[in-house]
């Protein structure tokens, strides 16, 4: 990378860290820990997935990113284990390719997205679903923020601004109230961030996935946080509505 390139990619993190202050101090999210410089680093900064087997699985999905793809559906294991036929029954036609990887925080995949593999393709379609596992840290919503905004303009860099459909982190853990209040901090953030970039759909299914917020709920694993069969079908269903719904505009 030359030096003009480090210097705007650290004029970039300068910026976000700065957004993401003023964004805590207007909003109060991320009270239990400050939103300090460091975290945004964290949240904004490529970075393999420490665990060796995720980096290892990390680079192999990234090597193999195949010559066309229409549809990318990027995310954690919640992406990872959302089943192809259901994926590609909502994007009929088109070549999907899931890079979910197991264990992803905002900044391992903007390490994935930051590889040459994946300037190669050049998809019309994203789907996102990613930050849980940076919520899983006790990171703070206003670094989450920073780290899935820096995704969203790493993949309009590269692929020139394609639909995306973001689904918000899902509800997770007893009683599905797992840092809910920051939880929809970010949703919110991003939600609104979309709507002023235009060419997004975001997709807010928690009262439906989370059974009224009631456990034990058929739609999620014995964990409350990663999907069973019929959690990928509401995803799914969900999914396909949105796609439905752009077509009609």
């Amino acid at each position: 990378m030359s030096e003009s390139s480090n210097t705007v990619r650290a004029s970039k993190l300068a910026l976000s860290a700065v957004l993401a202050l003023l964004w805590c101090a207007t909003t109060g999210a991320g009270a239990a820990l400050a939103c300090d410089e460091a975290n945004v680093r964290i949240a904004t900064t490529p970075a393999l997935p420490t665990a060796p087997e995720l980096a290892v699985d990390s680079q192999k999905r990234t090597a193999n990113i195949p010559p066309k793809v229409d549809v990318m559906a990027i995310g954690d294991s919640i992406t990872n284990g959302w089943p192809i036929d259901s994926l590609q029954s909502v994007f009929r036609g088109e070549k999907v390719y899931n890079f979910g990887i197991h264990g992803d925080h905002t900044q391992n995949v903007l390490w994935r997205l930051s590889r040459p593999e994946a300037g190669k393709v050049r998809p019309s379609t994203v789907t996102l679903l990613i930050g849980t596992n940076n919520l899983s840290t006790a990171m703070p919503a206003c670094a989450i923020v920073a780290g899935t905004k820096a995704i969203i303009e790493k993949i309009d860099e590269l692929w020139g601004r394609p639909k995306i459909l973001f689904f918000g982190m899902l509800p997770r853990g007893d009683a599905f109230s797992f840092r809910n209040a920051d939880r929809n901090a970010v949703n919110k953030s991003i939600e609104e961030l979309l709507r002023a970039r235009g060419n997004a759909l975001t997709i807010n299914i928690d009262n439906e996935i989370s059974c009224g917020s009631k456990q034990p709920c058929a739609n999620y694993a014995s964990d409350n946080l990663h999907l069973s069969a019929a959690g990928y079908a509401v995803l799914q269903s969900a999914a396909a509505r949105a796609v439905a719904e752009a077509k009609r505009r």
